[in-house]
């Protein structure tokens, strides 16, 4: 009997996964060499999310019931929290309407920057664990949506039905929590009295908003005004944002509203940044130009203390150059690595030059990048990412 061809992975990643189960049947009636489960499931945790799912789980039945088993996703996810197994990197997001962005690491110094296609037509807004939350405008109406961009699973979140409430999806947050394997969105609301209030959702077969009724509020403070830095920042299951020198901390496992003022020196001048499973700060002075001094790490929630961790000596002087407006953009390099991105007036014409600038915090050094070398423009937005075989 002629032995069959396997088709070409391009030909094989069109075919309807009716007709991919049926190859893999047949398959395993072939010659594949035995290796013992424990041996592949030990080597599949090393190996990238997106290989796993859009190569390795056709080669054979097993591999395919191996990478689907919520055991292994689990086990794969919690291998893959930290570097350097795990490659967490930055996202600039372009134009919400374009398919491609740009995925930027550094490993040992060295930058590495590939395209990341968006196989979904929105706005893509912070994620966790690999989920992303997408947001898009369909009938002059807001919409949000819930995507592993690996795994292609997607679902619509629900309209509210509430009344006299403005809904702020642009500035919603998500997170996953490993404890109880929940991917929860939250977003804030605010009544026709100025006053903000916050609703949570959580991912899964009947999902409606409720809205988040207990406070942690000892100094009976009141939110108000705007958002100082507009997108929320979620650290290890806990989603902050920043009013003017207040923080909200909203706690997603306990569902439980943290409010708290600021120390003193980061009232004024700040920016939120997650680095690893702490909420940190970047301690930003205002001279003639804007100089991050220090950075600061909150030792826990319930604490709420400040420490400093890092002094920051990157020098932003060039001579014959002027700096504008350096701004912390996220953490690589297992927490060593601060990225900034910075826009130099060079000289003698006045035209604005944007850098990126990746600064070692254990040498003090610094390099910059030429965001026209790397493909990067002014408006991207920065999102940190990571990728995973979570579903729901």
């Amino acid at each position: 009997m002629e032995k069959r061809e396997r088709p070409t992975e391009t030909a094989w990643s069109k075919l309807p996964c009716r007709k991919r189960r049926k190859q893999l049947d047949e398959d395993d009636d072939e010659e594949i060499p035995y290796i013992p489960q424990d041996i592949i499931f030990d080597v599949f945790l090393r190996c990238p999310p997106d290989f796993l799912y859009d190569s390795a789980r056709f080669v054979c039945k097993t591999w395919y019931n191996l990478i689907r088993n919520p055991r292994f996703t689990r086990d794969h996810l919690l291998r893959h929290v930290h570097p350097p197994d795990h490659a967490v990197g930055l996202l600039f997001v372009k134009n919400p309407r374009a398919r491609i962005s740009r995925f930027l690491e550094i490993s040992e110094g060295n930058i590495k920057l590939t395209d990341f296609i968006h196989q979904f037509p929105a706005q893509i807004l912070p994620t966790s664990y690999g989920v992303a939350l997408y947001y898009r405008i369909e009938n002059i109406a807001e919409s949000l949506y819930v995507v592993n961009p690996v795994t292609k699973q997607v679902v619509k979140l629900p309209r509210p039905d509430f009344k006299r409430l403005r809904f702020y999806f642009r500035w919603s947050c998500i997170s996953y929590l490993p404890g109880t394997e929940e991917i929860k969105v939250v977003t804030r609301v605010k009544d026709m009295g100025e006053q903000y209030h916050w609703y949570i959702l959580t991912v899964g077969r009947k999902m409606s908003w409720r809205k988040i009724v207990s406070t942690v509020n000892p100094e009976g403070i009141t939110i108000r005004g705007f958002v100082s830095d507009g997108m929320p920042t979620c650290v290890g299951g806990v989603v902050y944002w920043k009013f003017e020198g207040k923080i909200v901390a909203i706690d997603l496992s306990d569902e439980i509203i943290h409010y708290f003022y600021l120390p003193m020196t980061l009232k004024s001048q700040g920016r939120l940044l997650e680095m690893g499973n702490h909420l940190c700060m970047i301690e930003i002075t205002r001279t003639s130009v804007l100089r991050p001094e220090n950075v600061w790490i909150m030792e826990g929630l319930k604490q709420k203390e400040w420490a400093i961790i890092y002094k920051l000596e990157v020098n932003f002087e060039l001579k014959n150059a002027g700096i504008l407006f350096p701004r912390p953009i996220g953490w690589l390099e297992n927490q060593q690595m601060l990225l900034f991105e910075e826009y130099v007036r060079g000289t003698p014409s006045s035209e604005v030059v944007p850098v990126i600038v990746a600064y070692d915090v254990r040498t003090g050094t610094r390099t910059s990048y030429m965001r026209r070398s790397l493909y990067l423009s002014l408006d991207d937005i920065v999102v940190v990412h990571s990728s995973s075989l979570i579903s729901w």
